[in-house]
């Protein structure tokens, strides 16, 4: 599989994963908890424990480091205009 970049197709369910091999864990954008948002959300293959990642209400549009340390979060929302925050995933473990 390799390193994949997380990319953003739309609106809908499940938007194309980042994957990281080494640590079994996969990321994907989707809108599970809230229809007109979109959040990153990392699925652990071991436990099959799904945790939203971002934070907000809002539109995500994500980008995953390559070697899987963090990520950048482009969003925004009808309260939010723009913002931007890069962050680590070691925040989320």
């Amino acid at each position: 599989m390799g390193n994949h970049r997380l990319e953003r197709f739309g609106p809908g369910a499940v938007n194309h994963p980042a994957v990281d091999e080494a640590r079994g864990e996969i990321y994907f954008l989707s809108n599970k908890d809230d229809v007109p948002d979109t959040q990153l959300y990392r699925l652990a293959l071991r436990d099959k424990s799904i945790t939203r990642l971002t934070q907000g209400a809002g539109t995500h549009h994500v980008m995953v480091a390559p070697n899987h340390s963090g990520f950048e979060d482009n969003y925004s929302s009808a309260m939010t205009l723009r913002a931007r925050r890069s962050i680590a995933l070691t925040e989320h473990k």
